[in-house]
């Protein structure tokens, strides 16, 4: 672990789960690592948030009250938020994991963890799988997909 105090030029992580165990496992972890974290307990609150700087990684639970992880990261797909998506997910099953590669995430994680899985370093959960996916594409795509009205709008 690096421990890493983030700066002001850190990369925003965004953390959507509806269980606060493991939101503020999620967040501790990519703190540690020197990233900012904002975290939110449903994709509508991530939605409604009043930060302007788009993230430059989502990690999402598929399973959320309201719209899930993935129709979340759909939306934000439609709307230009390019992001680096991650989806978690407590039920492994083969299709919802096709499904999620299909519609751009770029890694699907089975909760919960264990050092089996991280191999007892945090780059080899969800900080591993948004190194990857920063190796292959730009971080994010800086559009003002934030001020695009939505239905909701």
């Amino acid at each position: 672990m690096s421990n890493a105090t983030p700066t002001m030029h850190s990369p925003l992580v965004c953390v959507v789960d509806a269980d606060a165990a493991v939101r503020e496992s999620v967040e501790d972890l990519i703190r540690e690592e020197g990233f900012h974290v904002d975290s939110f307990d449903s994709a509508e609150g991530f939605l409604g948030r009043t930060r302007v700087d788009p993230p430059a990684c989502l990690i999402l639970d598929h399973v959320l009250p309201g719209m899930s992880g993935l129709e979340l990261h759909e939306e934000l797909t439609r709307s230009g938020l390019d992001a680096p998506t991650i989806l978690m997910t407590g039920r492994g099953d083969v299709s919802t994991s096709v499904r999620a590669i299909k519609a751009g995430a770029v890694d699907v994680l089975t909760k919960p963890y264990d050092d089996d899985d991280r191999g007892g370093s945090p780059r080899r959960g969800p900080l591993g799988s948004w190194e990857r996916a920063t190796r292959c594409r730009p971080c994010c795509n800086r559009s003002n997909w934030w001020r695009t009205p939505t239905p909701r709008s």
